[in-house]
Protein backbone atom coordinates (compact mmCIF):
# COMPACT_ATOMS: atom_id res chain seq x y z
CA UNK A 1 0.00 0.00 0.00
CA UNK A 2 2.29 2.82 -1.22
CA UNK A 3 1.20 6.26 -2.29
CA UNK A 4 -1.93 8.18 -1.46
CA UNK A 5 -4.50 7.42 0.81
CA UNK A 6 -6.55 4.29 -0.22
CA UNK A 7 -9.50 2.55 0.80
CA UNK A 8 -10.76 -0.84 0.37
CA UNK A 9 -13.93 -3.01 1.50
CA UNK A 10 -14.84 -6.41 1.27
CA UNK A 11 -17.82 -8.23 2.64
CA UNK A 12 -17.47 -13.07 3.80
CA UNK A 13 -20.52 -14.59 4.83
CA UNK A 14 -20.31 -15.59 7.79
CA UNK A 15 -23.93 -17.38 8.15
CA UNK A 16 -24.03 -20.50 9.86
CA UNK A 17 -26.03 -23.58 8.82
CA UNK A 18 -29.25 -24.16 10.29
CA UNK A 19 -29.92 -25.87 13.19
CA UNK A 20 -26.89 -24.32 15.22
CA UNK A 21 -27.49 -22.93 18.75
CA UNK A 22 -28.11 -19.34 18.82
CA UNK A 23 -26.86 -17.21 21.48
CA UNK A 24 -28.79 -15.28 24.43
CA UNK A 25 -31.74 -15.44 25.89
CA UNK A 26 -30.72 -18.63 26.74
CA UNK A 27 -32.64 -20.61 24.17
CA UNK A 28 -33.07 -24.32 24.42
CA UNK A 29 -33.74 -25.06 21.09
CA UNK A 30 -31.71 -25.02 17.44
CA UNK A 31 -32.01 -22.33 15.03
CA UNK A 32 -34.90 -23.39 12.54
CA UNK A 33 -34.29 -21.04 9.58
CA UNK A 34 -31.84 -18.07 8.38
CA UNK A 35 -34.13 -14.67 8.01
CA UNK A 36 -30.65 -12.89 6.29
CA UNK A 37 -27.46 -13.23 6.04
CA UNK A 38 -23.75 -12.87 8.78
CA UNK A 39 -21.57 -11.22 7.78
CA UNK A 40 -17.53 -10.29 8.71
CA UNK A 41 -17.17 -6.69 6.83
CA UNK A 42 -13.63 -5.67 6.49
CA UNK A 43 -12.99 -1.87 5.99
CA UNK A 44 -9.38 -0.95 5.44
CA UNK A 45 -7.80 2.39 5.30
CA UNK A 46 -4.43 3.22 4.42
CA UNK A 47 -2.59 6.49 3.91
CA UNK A 48 0.96 7.38 2.54
CA UNK A 49 3.13 4.55 3.55
CA UNK A 50 1.58 4.27 6.63
CA UNK A 51 0.73 0.63 7.87
CA UNK A 52 -2.87 0.10 7.27
CA UNK A 53 -5.66 0.46 9.77
CA UNK A 54 -8.52 -2.37 9.50
CA UNK A 55 -12.03 -2.32 10.92
CA UNK A 56 -13.85 -5.50 10.77
CA UNK A 57 -17.43 -5.20 11.74
CA UNK A 58 -18.68 -9.19 12.95
CA UNK A 59 -22.15 -10.55 13.70
CA UNK A 60 -22.24 -11.93 16.86
CA UNK A 61 -23.22 -10.99 20.23
CA UNK A 62 -20.58 -11.34 22.33
CA UNK A 63 -17.28 -12.93 21.57
CA UNK A 64 -14.92 -12.96 24.70
CA UNK A 65 -11.71 -10.54 24.72
CA UNK A 66 -9.27 -13.35 24.14
CA UNK A 67 -11.34 -14.58 21.46
CA UNK A 68 -11.14 -11.55 19.45
CA UNK A 69 -7.66 -11.57 20.47
CA UNK A 70 -7.57 -14.81 18.23
CA UNK A 71 -8.84 -13.03 15.44
CA UNK A 72 -6.58 -10.08 15.66
CA UNK A 73 -3.55 -12.06 15.73
CA UNK A 74 -4.60 -14.38 12.82
CA UNK A 75 -5.43 -10.83 10.49
CA UNK A 76 -1.85 -9.90 12.08
CA UNK A 77 0.13 -12.81 11.03
CA UNK A 78 -1.49 -13.42 7.76
CA UNK A 79 -1.15 -9.79 6.48
CA UNK A 80 1.32 -7.63 8.15
CA UNK A 81 -0.91 -5.34 10.29
CA UNK A 82 0.07 -4.53 13.46
CA UNK A 83 -2.73 -5.70 16.52
CA UNK A 84 -3.14 -2.08 17.39
CA UNK A 85 -4.41 -1.50 14.08
CA UNK A 86 -7.13 -3.76 13.89
CA UNK A 87 -9.85 -3.11 15.22
CA UNK A 88 -13.20 -5.49 15.94
CA UNK A 89 -16.42 -4.44 16.29
CA UNK A 90 -19.35 -6.60 17.40
CA UNK A 91 -23.02 -6.10 15.51
CA UNK A 92 -24.27 -7.31 18.85
CA UNK A 93 -27.30 -9.54 17.55
CA UNK A 94 -28.89 -11.35 19.29
CA UNK A 95 -29.46 -14.00 16.94
CA UNK A 96 -26.32 -15.30 16.36
CA UNK A 97 -24.28 -18.36 16.73
CA UNK A 98 -23.06 -19.62 19.86
CA UNK A 99 -19.29 -19.67 20.19
CA UNK A 100 -17.74 -23.03 19.82
CA UNK A 101 -13.76 -23.82 18.82
CA UNK A 102 -14.67 -24.91 15.23
CA UNK A 103 -17.11 -21.69 14.82
CA UNK A 104 -14.13 -19.65 16.11
CA UNK A 105 -11.70 -21.23 13.64
CA UNK A 106 -14.19 -20.61 10.71
CA UNK A 107 -14.74 -17.63 11.92
CA UNK A 108 -10.50 -16.75 12.28
CA UNK A 109 -10.38 -17.71 8.22
CA UNK A 110 -13.42 -15.68 7.35
CA UNK A 111 -12.18 -12.29 9.18
CA UNK A 112 -8.52 -12.69 7.54
CA UNK A 113 -10.21 -13.80 4.05
CA UNK A 114 -12.37 -10.28 4.37
CA UNK A 115 -9.24 -8.05 5.31
CA UNK A 116 -7.54 -9.72 3.09
CA UNK A 117 -9.78 -8.84 -0.09
CA UNK A 118 -10.15 -5.38 1.10
CA UNK A 119 -6.42 -4.71 0.92
CA UNK A 120 -6.10 -6.39 -2.94
CA UNK A 121 -9.02 -4.22 -3.80
CA UNK A 122 -8.12 -0.64 -1.88
CA UNK A 123 -8.39 1.88 -4.02
CA UNK A 124 -8.07 5.80 -3.90
CA UNK A 125 -10.77 7.45 -1.45
CA UNK A 126 -12.03 10.66 0.01
CA UNK A 127 -13.99 10.48 3.31
CA UNK A 128 -16.51 12.65 4.82
CA UNK A 129 -18.48 12.36 8.72
CA UNK A 130 -21.87 13.12 8.83
CA UNK A 131 -24.17 13.00 12.02
CA UNK A 132 -28.13 12.76 12.04
CA UNK A 133 -30.68 11.73 14.68
CA UNK A 134 -32.93 8.65 14.73
CA UNK A 135 -35.36 7.89 17.78
CA UNK A 136 -35.06 4.33 17.10
CA UNK A 137 -33.17 3.92 20.38
CA UNK A 138 -35.14 4.02 23.47
CA UNK A 139 -33.98 3.50 27.27
CA UNK A 140 -34.76 0.53 28.93
CA UNK A 141 -33.99 0.70 32.37
CA UNK A 142 -37.24 1.60 34.08
CA UNK A 143 -38.98 2.13 37.78
CA UNK A 144 -40.90 -0.69 39.12
CA UNK A 145 -42.86 -1.45 42.15
CA UNK A 146 -39.48 -3.45 43.35
CA UNK A 147 -36.80 -1.44 44.55
CA UNK A 148 -34.22 -2.95 41.37
CA UNK A 149 -34.52 -1.67 37.98
CA UNK A 150 -36.83 -3.67 35.35
CA UNK A 151 -36.16 -3.26 31.54
CA UNK A 152 -39.07 -2.32 29.72
CA UNK A 153 -39.09 1.23 27.52
CA UNK A 154 -38.41 3.93 30.09
CA UNK A 155 -38.52 8.04 30.67
CA UNK A 156 -35.39 7.01 32.48
CA UNK A 157 -31.90 8.30 30.94
CA UNK A 158 -31.69 9.84 27.71
CA UNK A 159 -30.87 7.74 24.54
CA UNK A 160 -27.69 8.92 22.69
CA UNK A 161 -29.98 9.21 19.31
CA UNK A 162 -27.35 10.33 17.27
CA UNK A 163 -26.69 8.45 13.99
CA UNK A 164 -22.95 9.04 12.81
CA UNK A 165 -21.85 7.79 9.33
CA UNK A 166 -18.70 7.81 7.69
CA UNK A 167 -19.03 8.18 3.93
CA UNK A 168 -16.10 6.62 1.95
CA UNK A 169 -16.53 7.25 -2.19
CA UNK A 170 -13.62 7.31 -4.92
CA UNK A 171 -12.18 10.47 -6.31
CA UNK A 172 -15.27 10.59 -8.95
CA UNK A 173 -18.49 10.37 -6.15
CA UNK A 174 -18.99 6.83 -6.54
CA UNK A 175 -19.88 5.58 -3.26
CA UNK A 176 -17.06 2.59 -2.05
CA UNK A 177 -18.53 1.96 1.33
CA UNK A 178 -20.70 3.34 4.50
CA UNK A 179 -20.08 2.77 8.13
CA UNK A 180 -22.71 3.05 10.27
CA UNK A 181 -22.79 4.19 14.30
CA UNK A 182 -25.87 3.80 16.32
CA UNK A 183 -26.62 2.68 19.97
CA UNK A 184 -29.02 0.19 20.34
CA UNK A 185 -29.03 -2.98 21.58
CA UNK A 186 -29.12 -6.00 18.53
CA UNK A 187 -32.27 -7.35 19.90
CA UNK A 188 -35.36 -6.72 17.86
CA UNK A 189 -35.86 -10.41 17.74
CA UNK A 190 -36.52 -12.34 21.13
CA UNK A 191 -36.40 -15.72 22.54
CA UNK A 192 -39.42 -16.56 20.97
CA UNK A 193 -37.54 -16.64 17.37
CA UNK A 194 -34.93 -19.53 16.83
CA UNK A 195 -34.46 -17.90 13.02
CA UNK A 196 -30.51 -16.69 12.35
CA UNK A 197 -30.24 -13.09 12.01
CA UNK A 198 -27.94 -10.14 12.33
CA UNK A 199 -30.77 -8.35 13.51
CA UNK A 200 -31.24 -4.54 12.97
CA UNK A 201 -27.84 -3.93 11.93
CA UNK A 202 -28.87 -6.39 9.10
CA UNK A 203 -32.01 -4.21 8.34
CA UNK A 204 -29.84 -0.88 8.25
CA UNK A 205 -27.71 -2.46 6.10
CA UNK A 206 -29.45 -3.73 3.84
CA UNK A 207 -31.18 -0.41 3.36
CA UNK A 208 -28.26 1.67 2.47
CA UNK A 209 -26.89 -1.15 0.19
CA UNK A 210 -29.81 -1.36 -1.87
CA UNK A 211 -30.17 2.27 -2.09
CA UNK A 212 -26.26 3.40 -2.75
CA UNK A 213 -24.99 0.29 -3.97
CA UNK A 214 -22.06 -0.10 -1.96
CA UNK A 215 -21.33 -2.50 1.13
CA UNK A 216 -22.43 -0.70 4.68
CA UNK A 217 -21.06 -1.65 7.79
CA UNK A 218 -22.32 -1.19 11.39
CA UNK A 219 -20.85 -0.10 14.41
CA UNK A 220 -22.56 -0.34 17.85
CA UNK A 221 -22.46 2.61 20.27
CA UNK A 222 -22.87 2.97 23.81
CA UNK A 223 -26.18 0.68 24.11
CA UNK A 224 -25.86 -0.80 27.28
CA UNK A 225 -29.39 0.35 28.72
CA UNK A 226 -30.80 1.16 25.16
CA UNK A 227 -33.10 -1.08 23.09
CA UNK A 228 -34.51 -0.70 20.08
CA UNK A 229 -37.66 0.90 19.68
CA UNK A 230 -39.55 -1.64 17.86
CA UNK A 231 -39.00 -5.14 19.09
CA UNK A 232 -40.23 -8.66 18.54
CA UNK A 233 -41.33 -9.24 15.13
CA UNK A 234 -40.23 -9.25 11.62
CA UNK A 235 -42.44 -6.04 10.82
CA UNK A 236 -40.30 -4.45 14.09
CA UNK A 237 -37.36 -5.83 12.17
CA UNK A 238 -38.05 -3.77 9.02
CA UNK A 239 -39.03 -0.52 11.05
CA UNK A 240 -35.85 -0.67 12.66
CA UNK A 241 -33.98 -0.90 9.69
CA UNK A 242 -35.78 2.05 8.32
CA UNK A 243 -35.35 3.63 10.83
CA UNK A 244 -31.77 3.76 10.76
CA UNK A 245 -31.05 3.07 7.68
CA UNK A 246 -33.25 5.68 6.23
CA UNK A 247 -31.79 8.50 8.58
CA UNK A 248 -27.88 7.24 7.40
CA UNK A 249 -29.01 8.01 3.55
CA UNK A 250 -30.20 11.15 4.59
CA UNK A 251 -27.14 12.37 6.48
CA UNK A 252 -24.84 10.89 3.49
CA UNK A 253 -26.60 13.08 1.39
CA UNK A 254 -25.52 16.27 2.80
CA UNK A 255 -21.89 14.68 3.42
CA UNK A 256 -19.08 16.63 1.56
CA UNK A 257 -16.29 14.04 1.13
CA UNK A 258 -12.80 15.41 1.15
CA UNK A 259 -9.34 13.43 0.59
CA UNK A 260 -8.05 10.92 3.43
CA UNK A 261 -5.16 13.57 5.43
CA UNK A 262 -5.52 12.40 9.44
CA UNK A 263 -5.12 7.99 9.67
CA UNK A 264 -4.25 8.16 13.35
CA UNK A 265 -4.85 5.05 16.16
CA UNK A 266 -4.39 4.92 19.71
CA UNK A 267 -5.12 2.16 22.08
CA UNK A 268 -4.67 1.82 25.84
CA UNK A 269 -5.16 -0.40 28.21
CA UNK A 270 -6.44 0.55 31.67
CA UNK A 271 -7.21 -1.77 34.96
CA UNK A 272 -10.65 -2.89 35.37
CA UNK A 273 -11.28 -2.87 39.19
CA UNK A 274 -14.25 -5.40 40.25
CA UNK A 275 -15.96 -5.37 43.51
CA UNK A 276 -14.68 -7.92 45.79
CA UNK A 277 -16.35 -11.21 45.74
CA UNK A 278 -18.87 -11.98 48.17
CA UNK A 279 -18.83 -14.38 51.02
CA UNK A 280 -20.69 -17.36 51.19
CA UNK A 281 -23.81 -16.17 52.63
CA UNK A 282 -23.96 -13.07 50.42
CA UNK A 283 -23.15 -15.31 47.14
CA UNK A 284 -25.91 -17.65 47.73
CA UNK A 285 -28.33 -14.32 48.17
CA UNK A 286 -27.44 -12.84 45.23
CA UNK A 287 -27.88 -16.46 43.28
CA UNK A 288 -30.84 -16.72 44.70
CA UNK A 289 -32.15 -13.21 43.36
CA UNK A 290 -30.63 -14.03 39.87
CA UNK A 291 -32.94 -17.35 39.66
CA UNK A 292 -36.15 -15.64 41.05
CA UNK A 293 -35.65 -12.37 38.99
CA UNK A 294 -34.06 -13.46 35.91
CA UNK A 295 -34.38 -17.27 35.71
CA UNK A 296 -30.88 -17.29 35.72
CA UNK A 297 -29.10 -21.17 36.80
CA UNK A 298 -26.24 -19.64 38.87
CA UNK A 299 -24.49 -22.74 39.90
CA UNK A 300 -21.36 -22.54 37.19
CA UNK A 301 -20.95 -18.81 38.92
CA UNK A 302 -21.27 -19.90 42.61
CA UNK A 303 -18.67 -22.60 41.24
CA UNK A 304 -16.43 -19.96 39.97
CA UNK A 305 -16.44 -17.51 42.87
CA UNK A 306 -15.49 -20.50 45.54
CA UNK A 307 -12.73 -21.31 43.28
CA UNK A 308 -11.53 -17.20 42.70
CA UNK A 309 -11.61 -17.32 46.95
CA UNK A 310 -9.81 -20.34 47.39
CA UNK A 311 -6.90 -18.92 45.75
CA UNK A 312 -7.27 -15.65 47.65
CA UNK A 313 -8.11 -13.78 44.28
CA UNK A 314 -10.78 -11.47 46.52
CA UNK A 315 -10.42 -8.38 44.76
CA UNK A 316 -9.97 -9.07 41.07
CA UNK A 317 -8.60 -6.36 38.33
CA UNK A 318 -9.12 -7.21 34.37
CA UNK A 319 -7.44 -5.48 31.60
CA UNK A 320 -10.01 -2.90 29.59
CA UNK A 321 -8.51 -1.80 26.46
CA UNK A 322 -9.59 1.22 25.19
CA UNK A 323 -9.04 1.46 21.41
CA UNK A 324 -9.62 4.81 19.12
CA UNK A 325 -8.87 5.50 15.54
CA UNK A 326 -9.16 9.35 14.12
CA UNK A 327 -9.72 9.74 10.50
CA UNK A 328 -9.91 13.04 9.32
CA UNK A 329 -12.05 15.08 12.11
CA UNK A 330 -13.66 11.87 13.50
CA UNK A 331 -12.84 10.01 16.07
CA UNK A 332 -14.15 6.35 16.79
CA UNK A 333 -14.02 3.68 18.97
CA UNK A 334 -14.99 1.74 22.49
CA UNK A 335 -13.79 -0.87 25.05
CA UNK A 336 -15.25 -4.40 25.18
CA UNK A 337 -18.05 -3.82 27.42
CA UNK A 338 -21.45 -2.46 27.22
CA UNK A 339 -21.01 1.15 28.35
CA UNK A 340 -24.51 3.06 29.62
CA UNK A 341 -25.53 5.44 27.12
CA UNK A 342 -24.47 8.59 29.66
CA UNK A 343 -20.70 7.24 29.11
CA UNK A 344 -20.69 7.43 25.37
CA UNK A 345 -22.53 10.92 25.57
CA UNK A 346 -19.69 12.63 27.99
CA UNK A 347 -16.86 11.39 25.97
CA UNK A 348 -18.76 13.27 22.76
CA UNK A 349 -19.49 16.38 25.06
CA UNK A 350 -15.29 16.87 25.54
CA UNK A 351 -15.11 17.54 22.08
CA UNK A 352 -18.33 19.39 20.49
CA UNK A 353 -16.63 20.79 17.47
CA UNK A 354 -16.34 17.43 15.90
CA UNK A 355 -17.72 13.80 15.52
CA UNK A 356 -16.75 12.13 18.57
CA UNK A 357 -18.64 8.31 18.46
CA UNK A 358 -17.35 6.33 21.78
CA UNK A 359 -19.27 3.07 22.22
CA UNK A 360 -19.14 -0.70 23.12
CA UNK A 361 -18.52 -3.93 21.93
CA UNK A 362 -15.50 -3.48 20.69
CA UNK A 363 -12.80 -5.19 20.77
CA UNK A 364 -14.69 -8.19 22.21
CA UNK A 365 -17.45 -8.23 25.47
CA UNK A 366 -16.41 -8.65 29.00
CA UNK A 367 -19.81 -7.27 30.56
CA UNK A 368 -21.96 -4.09 31.49
CA UNK A 369 -20.41 -0.94 32.50
CA UNK A 370 -23.51 1.37 34.05
CA UNK A 371 -22.63 4.92 35.08
CA UNK A 372 -22.69 5.33 38.95
CA UNK A 373 -26.11 6.59 39.55
CA UNK A 374 -27.67 3.00 38.06
CA UNK A 375 -25.98 1.16 40.79
CA UNK A 376 -28.50 2.36 43.08
CA UNK A 377 -31.50 0.72 40.79
CA UNK A 378 -29.62 -2.45 40.73
CA UNK A 379 -31.50 -4.94 38.26
CA UNK A 380 -30.13 -7.19 35.95
CA UNK A 381 -27.20 -4.94 34.13
CA UNK A 382 -25.97 -3.80 37.54
CA UNK A 383 -26.62 -7.35 39.63
CA UNK A 384 -27.64 -10.46 38.22
CA UNK A 385 -26.13 -10.22 34.49
CA UNK A 386 -22.71 -10.99 35.91
CA UNK A 387 -24.16 -14.24 37.05
CA UNK A 388 -25.93 -14.98 33.90
CA UNK A 389 -22.61 -13.99 31.19
CA UNK A 390 -19.52 -13.57 33.29
CA UNK A 391 -18.27 -16.63 34.54
CA UNK A 392 -16.18 -16.93 30.64
CA UNK A 393 -15.50 -13.45 30.47
CA UNK A 394 -14.08 -13.08 34.84
CA UNK A 395 -16.88 -10.54 35.07
CA UNK A 396 -17.84 -12.02 38.47
CA UNK A 397 -19.19 -9.21 40.23
CA UNK A 398 -19.79 -5.58 38.52
CA UNK A 399 -16.92 -2.91 38.03
CA UNK A 400 -16.64 -0.62 40.98
CA UNK A 401 -18.68 2.61 40.58
CA UNK A 402 -16.11 4.89 40.03
CA UNK A 403 -14.96 2.89 36.76
CA UNK A 404 -17.34 5.15 33.79
CA UNK A 405 -15.43 8.21 34.73
CA UNK A 406 -12.02 6.58 34.45
CA UNK A 407 -13.13 5.45 31.10
CA UNK A 408 -14.24 8.98 29.84
CA UNK A 409 -10.82 10.38 31.43
CA UNK A 410 -8.71 7.71 29.90
CA UNK A 411 -10.88 7.93 26.72
CA UNK A 412 -10.50 11.83 26.76
CA UNK A 413 -6.89 12.28 27.41
CA UNK A 414 -6.58 9.50 24.37
CA UNK A 415 -8.37 11.57 21.73
CA UNK A 416 -6.61 14.81 23.17
CA UNK A 417 -3.55 13.08 21.86
CA UNK A 418 -4.76 11.95 18.42
CA UNK A 419 -6.02 15.50 18.03
CA UNK A 420 -2.72 17.14 19.25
Amino acid sequence: MNGGAVAGVACVDITPPVGVMLEAYRRTEPSTGIHDRLYASALVLARQRQEPFALVSVDNAALLVAETDVLRESIGAEVGIPRDRIMICLSHTHSGPRVTPEYLSELGTSCVDAVKQALAGARPVRVGWGVGRSAAAVNRRSETSDPKAGMRLSPRGVPDQRLGVLSLAEPDGRPLALLLWYGAHGAVLKGDSNVISADWPGAARTVVSAALGCPALVVIGAAGDVNPRWRGSLDALGRMGLAVGGEALRVVAGIETAPLTELRVCSQAIPLQLQPLPEAPEAAKRAAEAAAHWGIAPEPWLKAVDRCRARGEVERVLPLEVHLVRINEGIMGGIPMEPFTEIGLRVADRFPERPVLFGGCTNGWIGYLPTPEEYLAGGYEVDWAPLGHGTNSGWLTPAIPETAAEVVTAATEMISRLTE
